[in-house]
This record gives C-alpha cells, structure tokens and sequence, in this order.
C-alpha cells in the first residue's frame, strides 16, 4: 500500500518524460521549504525549440529535454531541486 501511494506521489509531482518536478511538486517543495533559509530560482529558455521538433521531429525533442533534464540534475546538490515550468510551447 505504501509503494502504491509512493507510485502515486511521483506520478502527481514530477514531469512524466523528464523526471524532474511539476509545478505541483515545486509548489510542495517551496511550501515545505525552511522559512529564513535562501532560495533561488532560474529559469531556462530552450531558443528555436519548435525548429528542432520541425526539422527533427518530437522523438528528438523530446531526447533534447531528458538530455537537458539530466544536465540540469548534474549541477544540484542533495536537497536542491529543479523543476519543469510544464510547458511545451514551441516558439
């Protein structure tokens, strides 16, 4: 029972192909988040994101976002987290 609830969280909080948190599971973090401890946000913009899916299609662009995700991953220490604004909006 409690790997299902376990199975259930992660589905709820985090991206489905990239694996890192949702806008839900962020909100989570930041409201279980210590209050006077600092905290950052940073935002990255993928340019000319629609092209790669045109040019390449979106089994490409999706292995860009996971590739992207695991790099992202790489540079946050235990306790930090990264999160997935959601979106897909190719511009």
């Amino acid at each position: 029972m409690i790997e299902r609830v376990d199975s259930l969280n992660e589905v709820a909080l985090k991206d489905p192909l990239t694996g890192v948190n949702n806008r839900l599971g962020f909100s989570n973090k930041i409201q279980n988040h210590k209050q006077g401890s600092g905290a950052s946000v940073i935002a990255i913009d993928v340019d000319f994101f629609k092209k790669i899916n045109d040019n390449f299609g979106h089994g490409v662009g999706d292995e860009v976002l996971v590739t992207l995700a695991q790099v992202i991953n790489c540079g946050f220490r235990h306790g930090q987290v990264p999160q997935s604004r959601g979106s897909r909006k190719e511009t």
